[in-house]
């Protein structure tokens, strides 16, 4: 098993290590959400070699991030795109604040982490997403409309603190 360690820094910001990448043969991995969020992640690269990432546990990793591997090898890291639930409301419709407070209220009870970018919520797909539709219909809303993207995991960044 080949052991990738040391942190190079992410083609996205250096142009030089892009470019250097590029001129040489490199490994490649896909990594999860929840992978991401370990300290050691053991996974297959695309190539098909078992692999060991050891980074920082709050390292959080990104999309272009290279890793060379004790081998000597570089490694570059894509992550996986996940599917979220976008529920977009209805810029023309006067809306009452109890809704969206009863709305938030309700997504915060069940821990569905969420971002707002202007007029909608992007909500990570934590249970069946049907369940969710429904819980949200039930919510008797007018002119919400839900729909699915894909994303990277990087892209959004769903806050999900919740204290009792």
């Amino acid at each position: 098993m080949w052991t990738a360690r040391h942190y190079f820094g992410n083609i996205q910001d250096q142009s030089e290590l892009k470019h250097q990448i590029q001129q040489e043969t490199y490994l490649e991995v896909e990594i999860t959400p929840e992978e991401n969020r370990k300290g050691r992640i053991y996974t297959q690269t695309r190539q098909g070699n078992p692999i060991g990432i050891i980074k920082e546990r709050f390292q959080s990793l990104r999309e272009g991030d290279i890793f060379k591997t004790d081998q000597g090898h570089w490694l570059l890291i894509t992550l996986q795109r996940e599917t979220v639930m976008v529920v977009q409301w209805d810029s023309q419709i006067s809306y009452q604040l109890q809704d969206f407070i009863n709305f938030g209220h309700v997504l915060g009870n069940h821990h569905y982490p969420i971002q707002i970018q202007e007029n909608c919520l992007y909500i990570k797909l934590v249970t069946e997403p049907k369940m969710m539709e429904a819980l949200i219909h039930s919510l008797g809303i007018p002119g919400l409309e839900i729909r699915y993207e894909e994303y990277q995991a990087d892209t959004l960044t769903f806050y999900t603190h919740h204290s009792h």
